[in-house]
């Protein structure tokens, strides 16, 4: 959000549907989203400053794109309030996995 009344936001969702009984459909499709989420990354991220749904980030497997997207969200997030507020309510990380690790420590 923005404290700017007058900003245009707009929301884009791309819903992967895998097929349940095809494992290389299935493959194939979650492959090509990969390349697409990519792209996305690549394209609109610098110049619109877009920026992935919180409950909705994968990291990328390329490590450089990786590391660029921890990057981008630390900068975007109050990270050390974040964390202030996790060692508060959680302080043994029971609500916390993997992902939020990489991403806010």
């Amino acid at each position: 959000s923005s404290a700017l009344p007058k900003s245009i936001y707009s929301w884009i969702g791309i819903i992967m549907y895998l097929p349940l009984d095809d494992l290389k459909a299935r493959a194939e499709v979650t492959q090509r989203f990969k390349g697409y989420a990519s792209l996305m990354r690549s394209v609109l991220n610098p110049f619109l400053q877009a920026q992935e749904h919180w409950a909705k980030i994968e990291l990328p497997e390329n490590e450089a794109e990786k590391q660029e997207m921890i990057s981008r969200i630390r900068a975007r997030y109050p990270v050390a309030r974040i964390k202030a507020l996790r060692n508060q309510f959680d302080p043994n990380n029971i609500l916390g996995n993997d992902l939020l690790d990489t991403l806010f420590l």
